[in-house]
């Protein structure tokens, strides 16, 4: 049996999603908790733990319950190096201890969304799989505003040269994850920020349905799991070549430095409305396809902890 542990207060983040993929393997239970020691009288001797959203020292009492254990890890090198001014980033120390917990057989591995950093530290790249039902998956052309929900103002999201670029785009809402941490900008760019955040997956999703534009510009990402959200719904996302899994080239910006290089891609989707729709059609069509492979290669690598 693998256990998944997910700290209940970060269940609606893309990382608590990127590792419910590991759902659709066989004997997988979920258990969402902020306190481990609640779990203290049950037995996991025979099982596999897996744990997402902890920081180390909450979970190191609790790794010798079980058979083999692992730690989602969610930062690529290039993303952990830019989230801090500092030489050690927030990210980086944690890597550096869980490194330490692998060394000394506490932690048996660590499970990254990174390819590149699983081949250099001997790591396990899962695919992102997104977890869905019939009903969350709508298709509407009735689309309005821009998103950059999934983003913060951290260095590597590349936040102001986004802004930049939306704000040059025909007016329109921007939806983010939290309005008010986005407050200083609207009076910068002369645009307003709406907050999109709903507690029920279903609702969130159906607010993702209805944008007409999502953007994903990240200086580093190893795989955007909202960028494939929003192509179930057959929402075009502007990307950055970090994204190189992204089935659409022409929504691929090549310089994300130069806010007007983000404005033309963006642009020319917006004016040439016969190929917006066009990409919206296939983005529908590749979504699922993707994904597909995906869960084909998650339930093979799971076999394998």
């Amino acid at each position: 049996m693998i256990y998944v542990f997910i700290k209940d207060s970060i269940k609606n983040t893309g990382l608590a999603r990127y590792t419910l993929g590991i759902t659709v393997a066989k004997d997988v239970q979920v258990i969402y908790t902020d306190d481990l020691r609640t779990q203290a009288g049950i037995d996991y001797s025979d099982g596999i733990g897996i744990f997402a959203g902890y920081i180390p020292e909450e979970i190191n009492f609790f790794l010798s319950r079980f058979k083999k254990t692992y730690y989602v890890y969610s930062s690529p090198l290039g993303q952990a190096d830019m989230s801090s001014p500092h030489f050690y980033s927030v990210e980086i120390q944690l890597l550096v201890k869980l490194l330490h917990m692998r060394e000394q057989k506490r932690l048996t591995n660590l499970i990254v969304t990174s390819q590149p950093l699983a081949e250099r530290f001997n790591f396990i790249c899962f695919p992102p799989v997104y977890i869905c039902n019939e009903n969350s998956v709508i298709y509407t052309e009735n689309r309005y505003g821009y998103s950059f929900v999934g983003n913060n103002l951290r260095k590597h999201k590349n936040v102001v040269n986004t802004i930049a670029a939306i704000s040059l785009l025909p007016p329109e809402t921007i939806y983010v994850s939290d309005a008010e941490m986005y407050g200083g900008y609207s009076k910068m760019f002369d645009c307003h920020f709406s907050t999109c955040r709903e507690q029920d997956d279903n609702k969130f999703q159906t607010m993702l349905s209805t944008h007409k534009l999502a953007f994903q510009c990240s200086y580093s990402e190893s795989f955007n799991y909202l960028a494939l959200e929003y192509a179930f719904h057959g929402i075009p996302c502007i990307v950055s070549p970090c994204a190189d899994w992204y089935p659409i080239p022409d929504c691929i910006v090549q310089n994300i430095d130069n806010p007007s290089k983000i404005w033309s891609v963006a642009n020319d989707l917006l004016m040439e409305e016969k190929k917006y729709w066009s990409i919206s059609k296939e983005l529908k069509t590749c979504a699922p396809l993707i994904n597909q492979m995906n869960i084909d290669l998650m339930k093979m690598k799971a076999k394998e902890l």
